[in-house]
């Protein structure tokens, strides 16, 4: 009896040993899994917001990429029409007249605004762009010089002035979009 009772407290000595390694051994691995986890999903909301910034970094540069393209384009535009204001002018010269009727002498003055219809919206938001109403004024004279199909020579005038001075003011801001986007390209690599 003495023996099975021997027996009996090395069989609850193992089992109870076995059942304390268990329980030792849940809560290290319980712990262990716990602390994995918290790095796990740490490092998945650092990649998360990482990626997000990447996406707003990416949209704005999308923007300004597609302001430059709208500023050009206008710049453009804007070159293309005081050529056709310098040749009205030089016209008129040897007509020897202050005023022409275009439509009277069958001609176009062949002024363009197209490329402003198309791209004013994305203009007219670009923060501070202090000539913004400049343009808008520009292009509104050429509005109503397409529509009018007429010019006299001090309104000519005053537009190759403009033409002038907003395509160097535009000159100057596609530069300025230019040098930011290599300094964007240089903190890139």
């Amino acid at each position: 009896m003495f023996t099975n009772t021997n027996t009996n407290i090395q069989y609850i000595s193992t089992l109870f040993s076995g059942f304390i390694g268990s329980i030792v051994g849940g809560i290290v691995t319980c712990l262990v899994t716990k602390n994995s986890l918290k790095k796990q999903l740490e490092n998945q909301n650092n990649s998360a917001i990482l990626e997000q910034k990447h996406q707003k970094k990416l949209a704005k540069l999308e923007q300004k990429k597609q302001e430059k393209i709208a500023l050009k384009s206008v710049k453009s535009e804007i070159d293309f029409n005081s050529h056709h204001f310098i040749e009205m002018k030089r016209y008129m010269m040897l007509q020897k007249t202050d005023f022409v009727d275009f439509k009277e002498r069958n001609l176009d003055n062949m002024l363009r605004m197209d490329k402003w219809e198309k791209h004013s919206d994305a203009i007219e938001n670009i923060e501070k762009l202090d000539y913004i109403l400049a343009l808008q004024s520009f292009y509104y004279s050429i509005s109503a010089e397409i529509f009018n199909q007429m010019g006299n020579s001090k309104r000519i005038d005053s537009l190759i002035k403009n033409a002038v001075k907003l395509s160097k003011l535009l000159e100057d801001t596609i530069k300025t979009y230019e040098k930011s986007n290599e300094d964007t390209q240089i903190s890139q690599k």
